[in-house]
């Protein structure tokens, strides 16, 4: 189970919020979790979920990630932030 499931199993499956406003869920009892910034991988991909099976750099949430690209996307990060890092010995 993906760490995002388990949330929108108890948000959806609970009642714990109000049904979705889009009508393209009308007929889906359990649909109570929006989209973040309109990405949605169900319909049609749209937003963040355009990707397209890979997660671009950037990119603020993606299903698809890999060891790979999440040490591109540290490394990128660091360059633009050092100070916010920190290095081990490992490191260099």
């Amino acid at each position: 189970m993906h760490s995002d499931w388990v949330i929108g199993y108890f948000v959806n499956h609970y009642n714990v919020s109000k049904h979705v406003v889009n009508p393209y869920y009308k007929d889906v009892p359990h649909a109570r979790i929006e989209s973040h910034k309109k990405s949605e991988i169900y319909r049609k991909p749209s937003g963040f979920c355009k990707n397209d099976r890979v997660c671009k750099a950037g990119t603020e949430i993606c299903h698809r990630v890999t060891p790979e690209f999440l040490r591109e996307e540290t490394e990128r990060l660091r360059l633009k932030a050092p100070d916010k890092f920190r290095r081990d010995a490992k490191d260099g």
